[in-house]
């Protein structure tokens, strides 16, 4: 037979088997549906049996109904159920139980397997319970069911929960979102192979899903190598581009990946494992990586590791479970900068077993570990309000009783400078203990470790040779104990106080709260400088105390003199000065070497002895260590003083309680205040001569001018020709200060002012604002205001007005420029600018304007005619009757005005208005005067009847015939030349005098010559 003939006959052969076994599987549904007993009658039967198979306390089914589903099945809707111990509840769910045929053929309900779909069971466990749980039988399989759990502590909740037991291949499956699991079991009940996958986390219970924060995915294998062996494969990886965190043991940690392998050793006892080895084990954080190999054996685990490269955070973090203090946790947080390199770990505990629950406390007790590695660039926090070493470069061991670390670089805060040394932590303590050498800023670390002292100090430049030792709690604000010892490695530049100070050399030696010593300090300020060894410490209540000093200061007394304005003249040689404190204070002024051409009136050489001496005690006064000078003393022949003082932490303050020389009598109050107020001096004198004061007080622009309040009372004080008795002074060097000045008598030459009264102000550059000046100078009263400014070369500028008031007569008897004039009502007013010159006259530079105005005086030339014009005056005629008419009773002319306007310049002055009124007569003039040599030369016009002038000037046709253009009866002009208190007067024409044309009473009157003369009117009539 051919192929094909083979062919046919197999094809042919199949279709037969197909059919036949179409036809059976066919028969035996229809005899297993025909057969099948009625459900009613079987649900006792039914119910009993699963109860029993199950194990079940309770079972209650929906409605049975048969189904067939390939082989044929009850099912029951709406069921629930719980077990023996009330561990398994089951909810609303549906019962599907399959039922082999030939077991139903054979008149018996055995199923083949039993499947719970859809509802809610409920599973809980008490950890501790000691009953053996029979967990879920063989047959059952779990479909798309909800799972709610709980075991001990611990609970969770799972949806779509499916379950599958394959009981030929020993294979079970579970299926849940997020996760997959397939265990295949071997024998003696114990998993032959586990493999789990997730990529999400919310299959975990809430209690550990909170402890981690991110995206994890993550695949684990559990195979089975012997019977006693078995292998575990895992890898956990961050399902998102930023790492995993996760809490245990109240620590953080951060992973982008973990993984490792292990092998799990079973034995004979009790437990799940007897050993178990991890290795290799890699942890990867952002550039961390960490590979390690660990061990459990016998109750106890090991873990060894190494790095080439760690993230100090990561160290720090595993710091935390040493101490649950806040402020532990919240010091090792701050720190996130470093890398550890070539670190490598070893550590060992107790841990009974691994798989059950944490370490308990008694066993993290046991822990032993050793951990080194070198640091670079890492941050090391100093509790100063975070304040930070950075870039610090060192070799770090750790084990169970610290840490401990060499530190080859760190840059301390604030620029303070570079520090090298030993750090360490004792974990029983947590103390912080760091010690070491540095080149630092000792201004920048003063103002770190005490910034209320360093705030006093102002720091320019102090770089130092450090050795340092601290130590403070990471809880605290402020070191327990700190001492250094600097040492400048070039000048330090300083003020303390505003004064400037330089340190060369020696040693400072500074302990926190306790004591700072100053071992042979070489030292120098722009006028002293000198050599000094201080011990002082805190007292109670936390204000520095000096235990002991001794010093010496030396300087030029020139410098001395510039830079405190003292009123020394010719100032030279070196002032040496000594300080010692042992309980009480002891010192001098010693001043040999100096001289002076005028100190209060001395004179000194050099080699003459000159010493001051002071002793004192020092006592706190209002919370401020104070030095009270109880004795300052000086018993030379040239200079003679006695008085006290106090120093504290405000300044300078002396009581010269008698100050004598031989030009000065007295006592003095002078207090010399740290920082930016005024010096004050309070001066009460009996005597002061000018040769006391220098002509000029060394200045030097170099050094700093402080400024100063002066209040001053002398009883007598001579200055070269000038003598002023009771004069009060009150002065300061501010800027538009208020000064007064007053006396009650002030002579000089020919010149004696009383009640003198003066306020003024210093603007600045030398400027001096004269706000208000008065003064007596016998019946008549001064009074001025003017701004005073330095000349060039020298000499005073002055702008500003003047104003005298008083008797004419008098002051131009005093003024020795006439006596022809008496009495009046005088007030003079000058407004303009001069220049005070020494040696010159006081019209040098002179420029302004005058007005004079004088009542009621009395010119003491005048004859019969003045008189007899006086009398038939008819503005005063009633007076005349009733006699009240002096101008008529008393010598001389009197007048009712007499005014006049100049203008001064230099010597010149220009008088462009002379007025006088009068009952004889009007006279106005005008001309000029020569200060200089007190010459005048005037043109003055008189109209005698001035009265029947004004009478004219109302009659129209009149006033023009017989007055003329100036209306007037008759007028005289008369020309006054030569010295003014001895004046030639001679008669001019109206002409001559530029006034206008004569009219015809006046021509007529003017026939005679001798009306009145040429000459003098008062020699003439």
């Amino acid at each position: 037979m051919n192929a094909i003939a083979w062919k046919n006959i197999a094809l042919a052969i199949g279709r037969r088997v197909f059919f036949a076994l179409l036809a059976g599987a066919t028969l035996a549904a229809v005899a297993g549906w025909l057969f099948a007993p009625d459900l009613k009658t079987a649900r006792p039967e039914i119910e009993a049996f699963l109860k029993q198979e199950l194990e079940l306390k309770e079972l209650n089914l929906g409605e049975l109904s048969w189904y067939w589903a390939g082989s044929l099945g009850l099912k029951a809707d709406a069921s629930s159920l719980v077990n023996r111990d009330a561990s398994v509840v089951v909810h609303d769910c549906r019962v599907t139980v399959l039922i082999s045929t030939m077991e139903l053929l054979s008149g018996r309900l055995t199923p083949s397997g039993i499947r719970f779909s859809g509802g809610t069971i409920n599973v809980a466990v008490d950890a501790d319970s000691q009953a053996d749980h029979p967990g879920i039988p063989a047959l059952v399989t779990l479909d798309d069911t909800e799972l709610r759990w709980r075991y001990g502590e611990y609970s969770g909740h799972l949806e779509h929960f499916t379950l599958l037991l394959d009981r030929d291949e020993k294979l079970l499956r579970v299926r849940i979102p997020g996760a997959n699991m397939s265990v295949r079991m071997g024998n003696q009940r114990l998993p032959k192979r586990v493999d789990v996958s997730f990529s999400n986390l919310d299959w975990l219970p809430e209690v550990w899903r909170s402890r981690f924060d991110g995206a994890m995915a993550g695949e684990a294998s559990l195979k089975q190598k012997s019977s006693t062996r078995w292998s575990l494969d895992f890898a956990l990886t961050s399902g998102e581009a930023a790492p995993v965190a996760f809490s245990i043991l109240d620590t953080g940690w951060k992973f982008d990946s973990l993984k490792g392998k292990s092998v799990l050793e079973s034995g004979a006892g009790e437990e799940l494992f007897e050993q178990a080895v991890f290795e290799p084990l890699e942890l990867r954080s952002g550039e961390s990586l960490i590979r390690a190999r660990a061990e459990w054996k016998a109750g106890t685990f090991k873990l060894s590791a190494t790095s080439p490269h760690v993230d100090m955070p990561l160290i720090w973090n595993g710091l935390r479970p040493l101490d649950d203090n806040e402020a532990w946790h919240a010091w090792l947080a701050s720190m996130q900068g470093g890398v550890a390199s070539d670190a490598r770990a070893e550590l060992a505990f107790a841990w009974a077993a691994p798989w059950q629950a944490v370490p308990t406390g008694s066993e993290w007790d046991s822990l032993k570990y050793h951990v080194i590695a070198h640091v670079q660039d890492a941050d090391i926090s100093l509790g100063f309000d975070q304040d930070m070493a950075i870039h610090t470069e060192a070799d770090v061991e750790l084990d169970q009783a610290g840490l401990k670390a060499i530190v080859a670089s760190t840059e301390l805060p604030h620029a303070i400078g570079l520090a090298k040394g030993a750090l360490s932590i004792a974990w029983d303590s947590l103390l912080l203990e760091i010690s070491g050498t540095a080149e630092a800023d000792a201004g920048r670390l003063h103002a770190w470790l005490d910034a209320s002292e360093a705030a006093q100090i102002t720091w320019a430049a102090a770089k130092a040779a450090t050795e340092f030792s601290i130590k403070w709690m990471p809880e605290e604000e402020l070191p327990r104990s700190a001492i250094l010892h600097l040492k400048p490695l070039d000048t330090w530049s300083l003020e303390v106080k505003d004064i400037p100070f330089e340190v060369s050399s020696g040693e400072v030696v500074w302990q926190l709260d306790e004591g700072i010593r100053f071992n042979e300090l070489l030292w120098a300020t722009p006028y002293l400088s000198g050599k000094s060894n201080l011990a002082a410490e805190r007292g109670e209540s936390g204000v520095w105390e000096i235990v002991s000093m001794d010093g010496r200061a030396e300087g030029p007394l020139s410098r001395l003199a510039g830079h405190f304005h003292l009123p020394i003249e010719s100032a030279a040689g070196t002032l040496r000065a000594s300080l010692k404190f042992d309980g009480s204070w002891d010192g001098d002024i010693d001043l040999k070497q100096a001289s002076w051409s005028n100190l209060l009136g001395t004179e000194k050489a050099a080699g003459d002895p000159l010493n001051i001496t002071y002793q004192g005690k020092s006592i706190e006064k209002q919370g401020v260590p104070t030095f009270l000078m109880e004795k300052l003393t000086c018993r030379d022949q040239l200079l003679r003083l006695r008085g006290d003082g106090e120093l504290s932490d405000s300044g300078l303050r002396l009581n010269l309680k008698r100050l004598e020389s031989a030009s000065f009598s007295g006592g003095a109050e002078i207090f010399v205040p740290f920082g930016s107020d005024p010096w004050e001096l309070n001066v009460n004198a009996d005597y002061l001569n000018r040769n006391a004061l220098p002509a000029t007080l060394p200045r030097s622009t170099e050094l700093h001018q402080k400024s100063w309040v002066l209040r001053a009372e002398l009883k007598e004080f001579l200055w070269d020709d000038t003598h002023i008795e009771g004069a009060v002074i009150r002065l300061a060097s501010a800027l538009n200060s208020t000064g007064v000045l007053k006396a009650k008598v002030l002579q000089t030459g020919a010149l004696a002012l009383h009640d003198v009264a003066a306020v003024f102000a210093m603007p600045g550059e030398g400027k001096i604002d004269l706000r208000s000046f008065e003064a007596g100078l016998d019946d008549l009263r001064l009074k001025l205001s003017a701004t005073l400014t330095p000349g060039n070369p020298s000499g005073m500028l002055w702008r500003g007005f003047a104003e005298l008031k008083g008797n004419f007569g008098n002051m131009m008897k005093r003024a020795e420029l006439s006596r022809l004039f008496e009495n009046g009502d005088m007030n003079i007013l000058f407004s303009g600018q001069g220049e005070f010159l020494r040696e010159q006259p006081w019209w040098q530079g002179l420029d302004g304007r005058l007005r004079l105005r004088v009542n009621n005086g009395r010119i003491l030339k005048g004859g019969t005619l003045s008189k007899f014009l006086a009398a038939i005056s008819i503005a005063d005629l009633p007076g005349l009757f009733f006699g009240g008419r002096e101008d008529l009773t008393r010598p001389g002319l009197g007048y009712k005005r007499l005014q006049m306007e100049a203008v001064l310049h230099g010597k010149d002055v220009k008088i462009h208005q002379l007025a006088m009124r009068s009952s004889a007569m009007d006279v106005a003039g005008q001309g000029s005067m020569d200060m200089e040599r007190t010459v005048v030369d005037l043109i003055l016009v008189v109209r005698p009847f001035q009265n029947l002038d004004a009478l004219l000037s109302r009659l129209p046709l009149l006033r023009d015939m017989f007055g003329g253009t100036a209306h007037s009866f008759i007028r005289r002009a008369y020309r006054m030349y030569g010295p003014v208190a001895d004046a030639e007067v001679t008669q001019i024409s109206t002409v001559e005098a530029g006034l206008p044309d004569p009219g015809m009473i006046e021509q007529l009157l003017n026939l005679p010559e001798r009306w009145f003369g040429k000459g003098d009117p008062a020699t003439k009539q």
